[in-house]
């Protein structure tokens, strides 16, 4: 417990700071290369700098990566030594330790590396059990199933649990303890997602064991920060399903949260007294209010956060963004002199740099600024701090500006009060909110974190777990797991339950790019598939690991490794295959060499597609010149190509214009293979009628144009002629050269088309004419209403042009609220009709509706009563045989005139008449169709209507 003892002499003592002391000098950073020395053997060569003239004795330890053990020292080697090489089994790694007797200040130095060379690739990583917040399920969905692909696609399989953000810790707890039981030996590790309820544990307290940041409830040190602190440690363990909760009082901190007395479901364990045995990793990105203006405004600041964090997840694990493999850290602390013991917080940068990258990469720098401009893989960030910030690093606040992103992905905190991660805005969540490239961030300096084992390949999270789970077993009973695995002296706090780890723990620090673009295709005519996929443009990526399962979340299964970009798999699983291909290269890094796998890329095929290519020219046809003809039958194109000889259509059916007899092949190919099938069609051509001279004659400014054409195809051909806004509008008969007079109901220029038919092939040839009508019409409506005031009292006169399709009609009055029933009317032969209005009725507008057939009542039109719209109305117009003219003035007993004349202005009728209100009815049953002028004229006014016979 001496350590801990001195750790609370350093909160009285850490005003006195040594910023001028080089704190590498408490740091043996410790780098590796390695070679092959022969078929079987490779050399692995570490080197560090000397940096201690009195260090005495220099041992090497060497073991297991999961042991947690030392043992006696594997070699001695001499005090000024500053190398030492090692020869192990090509393909094996150990863990190293290398001890300096004697550092600056009297205590041992110690260096740590994970080495080998050519070290397996990991194709199954194990289980990991994603526990999630199901608030944002539906928002999130895509997100989460890019995450869980891209767990799948680096070895994981995942057990998925979505949960209520009221979900109690013992609830999740016993959820990942029975997971873990039902397979303990691959179950690994754990993903919190979301709003995901934490633990809260221990009894830091001055007396005893003082909370990390050295706040306790003495005057000059507050404010307290003593009791319990949250802790996903409490995920992890699996050896006790719980922990007690019985006989811990402490309420001395400032914060409620970390008040604990027995039985409020925060727990005992301040020190672990059990190894962490899952990866616990934690992406809660809720309360980060701060961020408001950082995201899109859609009301749900913790959904768009998340959903960042996950898209430059999946961006870095697949080498979408690159940041280069360097280190910044902005120390504010230096060298903190504790009495006996010189602390150094950021020697946690440097003592790891070294294994990871090389003992030349840690840069000095300010965190906030020089992250926003460059990149750093690593970057570490140490001040005096709150719930919100870091002095002279960065606030939340700070880092929530749109203006602010950081370019690091693993980055470690220290500081006051950030530890307890689940307040509002916690500075340690930040990064993870932040724009850029954070993924993971961790409160280090008490205790150091030891991320060596990254350096071949492994997780955040596995070297999580081992720095959580930092005492030597060997002394498990003589000093209660009080004795360090990765010893640095004055490194506090190195058991204890607050190193929770933020972020997705399954991050790796060297990824690979991943192939592109795979496709899966039946091969050839077999019963067998093809993966094909786009090479990685990585560097020395010289093969790809090729991996099946019957469905993207069930256990996948390594087919083999190829050296190409292609696969076949003659054994495909019956129905559902998915296909897996990670592409691996030799990874170099400062622990030595590995054999590196990028992020999986998928594709799913049943077989259910096997297709043999099936073809269809279709039938023998005989067709007329210039037709459009579909050839081909549609077949499963599923897999297949297909052409046509003669002109090169890539497809199985196709229209085309038959200008001659031919014989067409079909060619259906199979994609990568030579399963060829093929059909053919005859086409045989037949003439088509001679083109036929049009002829349109019409005089200037008429409405109505002849018509005819000569007869080159002779009597036994159909004519049949169309013309467009004609009347009529289509004729036909055999040799029907000269249609004559057609009248037009609109004006422009208007098409004639002359379609002339072979009775006997029904070939049929059209030739076309144009006619420019320039008279302007007048328009053909449906029907026609006019209300006005007479001697005799309010009239309505209405006419209807398709009056067959109606039994009755209905005149209705309008008195401002709704519509009132005046009288029915039942349809007759005549179209014109007439009522006079009692005057009683006094509406102010009246409807005309007509009852058809099925009992619909349809408007026809509606008008103002007593508004004279025009002293006279003509109708109905078009006119068949009578014309009725109404007078509809007040002037009665005048002299009128009407005077007809036909479209060449030639006089046909012309009478005068004596007229009251009334009307005067006009029989033209004798004239021919076509467009007359009628002209009334009373007194000085002149009436002008045009009429049209039909």
């Amino acid at each position: 417990m001496f350590k801990k003892i001195a750790f609370f002499l350093f909160v009285f003592q850490a005003h006195s700071l040594l910023l001028a002391q080089v704190i590498r000098n408490y740091s043996l950073e410790l780098n590796c290369k390695t070679r092959t020395y022969n078929s079987s053997q490779s050399i692995v060569e570490f080197k560090w700098h000397y940096r201690s003239p009195n260090a005495g004795n220099q041992y090497v330890y060497r073991k297991n990566k999961n042991r947690y053990t030392w043992g006696n020292p594997y070699k001695t080697i001499g005090n000024r030594d500053s190398s030492f090489n090692d020869t192990i089994l090509t393909g094996t790694a150990y863990e190293y330790m290398v001890a300096k007797n004697s550092g600056p200040d009297g205590y041992p130095v110690y260096g740590f590396a994970y080495s080998g060379h050519k070290l397996p690739a990991v194709t199954n990583r194990g289980k990991i059990i994603l526990i999630i917040d199901s608030t944002n399920r539906s928002f999130l969905e895509s997100n989460l199933r890019t995450y869980q692909n891209d767990l799948i696609g680096d070895g994981w399989s995942t057990i998925v649990k979505w949960i209520s953000p009221s979900t109690t810790v013992p609830q999740i707890k016993s959820y990942i303890v029975t997971q873990y039981n039902l397979d303990p030996s691959r179950v690994k590790a754990v993903s919190l997602i979301g709003n995901v309820a934490v633990p809260y544990s221990g009894d830091f307290n001055a007396s005893g064991l003082p909370p990390a940041d050295g706040h306790v409830s003495i005057p000059g040190y507050g404010p307290s920060h003593e009791g319990a602190w949250p802790t996903d440690l409490y995920y992890g363990c699996m050896t006790n399903a719980t922990w007690p909760d019985a006989s811990v009082t402490n309420q001395l901190g400032v914060r409620p949260a970390n008040n604990n007395v027995p039985n409020d479901g925060k727990f005992d364990v301040t020190e672990l007294n059990e190894l962490v045995t899952l990866q616990v990793g934690r992406i809660d990105l809720s309360d980060m209010t701060l961020f408001k203006n950082d995201v899109p405004d859609t009301g749900h600041i913790e959904r768009e956060l998340l959903k960042r964090y996950f898209i430059k997840n999946h961006d870095f694990k697949h080498k979408l963004v690159k940041l280069r493999e360097r280190c910044l850290i902005d120390d504010n602390f230096g060298l903190v002199s504790g009495g006996t013991y010189n602390e150094h917080f950021a020697g946690n940068a440097y003592g790891n740099m070294a294994p990871l990258i090389a003992d030349s990469v840690v840069f000095a720098g300010d965190y906030r600024t020089d992250l926003n401009s460059k990149d750093y893989l690593w970057s570490f960030g140490f001040g005096a701090g709150s719930y919100l910030n870091a002095s002279n690093v960065a606030s939340t606040a700070q880092l929530a500006s749109n203006s602010q992103s950081l370019k690091s992905v693993f980055s470690g905190l220290f500081g006051s009060f950030f530890g307890d991660f689940d307040t509002a805005n916690n500075f340690l969540r930040a990064p993870l909110a932040a724009k850029g490239n954070v993924l993971n961030t961790f409160w280090c300096g008490r205790p150091h974190w030891f991320f060596h084992h990254m350096g071949l390949g492994e997780t955040i999270g596995y070297s999580a777990l081992r720095s959580q789970n930092n005492y030597d077993s060997v002394n498990t009973i003589l000093a209660n797991y009080n004795y360090p695995l990765y010893d640095i002296f004055a490194a506090f706090s190195y058991n204890d339950v607050h190193q929770s780890l933020m972020g997705d723990p399954t991050v790796r620090m060297q990824v690979l790019e991943p192939a592109h673009q795979i496709s899966t295709k039946q091969d050839s005519c077999n019963l067998a598939f093809k993966i094909k996929w786009t090479a990685s443009s990585d560097t020395a990526v010289h093969s790809y690991y090729v991996f099946r399962a019957k469905h993207i979340d069930s256990a996948f299964t390594q087919l083999g490794v190829s050296s190409n970009c292609f696969w076949k798999d003659n054994a495909p699983l019956t129905g559902n295959n998915v296909y897996m291909v990670r592409a691996l290269k030799l990874q170099v890094s400062g622990s030595g060499t590995y054999y590196n796998l990028s992020q999986g890329i998928f594709d799913t095929i049943s077989t259910s597609e096997f297709y043999i290519p099936q073809v269809n020219a279709g039938r023998d046809t005989v067709v007329c010149k210039n037709s459009m003809v579909k050839i081909g039958l549609r077949q499963n194109t599923f897999h297949t190509s297909y052409n046509w000889n003669i002109a090169p259509y890539a497809r199985d059916t196709v229209s085309l214009k038959v200008t001659a007899s031919n014989i067409w092949v079909l060619t259906a190919t199979d994609t990568f293979s030579t399963c060829i099938k093929k059909d053919s069609i005859i086409i045989s051509a037949l003439n088509l009628p001679v083109t036929e001279s049009i002829i349109a004659s019409n005089p200037t400014c008429m409405d109505t144009a002849v018509w005819s054409s000569s007869l080159n195809n002779g009597n036994l051909f159909r004519y049949t002629w169309h013309f467009n806004a004609g009347s009529p509008s289509d004729t036909t008969g055999l040799g029907l050269n000269n249609p004559g007079q057609v009248i037009y109901s609109t004006s422009g220029l208007l098409l004639g088309t002359l379609k002339v038919i072979n009775t006997s092939t029904n070939c049929q040839n059209i030739d076309s004419q144009t006619v420019n009508i320039n008279c302007i019409p007048l328009p053909i409506i449906g029907a026609e209403i006019n209300c006005s005031n007479t001697i005799n009292g309010k009239e309505i006169n209405f006419v209807v042009y398709d009056n067959e399709q109606f039994l009755s009609y209905l005149i209705e009055g309008f008195n401002g609220k709704e519509w009132i029933e005046i009288v029915k009317i039942n349809a007759s032969t005549n179209r014109s009709y007439s009522y006079t209005i009692p005057s009683k009725f006094n509406y102010a507008e009246i409807r005309l509706m007509g009852r058809n057939g099925v009992n619909e009542m349809i408007a026809l039109g509606n008008c103002e009563n007593g508004i004279e719209k025009s002293e006279w109305e003509v109708f109905p117009n078009p006119v068949q045989d009578q014309l009725v003219i109404i007078y509809n003035g007040t002037n009665g007993l005048r002299s009128t005139d009407l005077l007809l004349s036909n479209s060449q202005g030639e006089s046909l009728f012309h009478n005068n008449y004596i007229i009251k209100q009334g009307k005067i009815e006009l029989n033209l049953s004798g004239l021919a169709d076509g467009i007359y002028t009628l002209r009334i004229l009373t007194g000085d006014k002149v009436a002008v209507f045009k009429v049209i016979k039909i």
